[in-house]
């Protein structure tokens, strides 16, 4: 009768870091694919002025077209946002819901 292992061979963990290895290569290759949103993007121009709003104090309104109509988006002191419905944004996290 024999006794059972009772840990791994070398060889065992070895390819254990190799798999390891080929799935952060691949995920690593994954990552890069994202390609960098438009400076054009409506949701961008209205989180860079809802930072600055919050932190000069004071509220703003921003005019963008969207997909050929025309949008406003109103980003006030208090860090909330009214935006048309083209836009898409929550009121008070001032978020697409859209985006993660």
């Amino acid at each position: 009768m024999t006794k059972p292992r009772a840990g791994m061979t070398l060889v065992e963990l070895l390819v254990a870091m190799a798999l390891m290895g080929v799935m952060a290569s691949v995920a690593t290759m994954a990552a890069r694919r994202v390609s960098a949103p438009s400076p054009d993007d409506p949701f961008y121009i209205v989180r860079d002025s809802l930072r600055r709003s919050v932190a000069n104090g004071t509220s703003g309104t921003i005019r963008v077209i969207v997909r050929g109509v025309p949008a406003a988006a109103t980003v006030n002191a208090d860090g909330s946002v009214v935006a048309d419905s083209v836009l898409g944004f929550e009121r008070l996290s001032g978020r697409a819901p859209n985006v993660r």
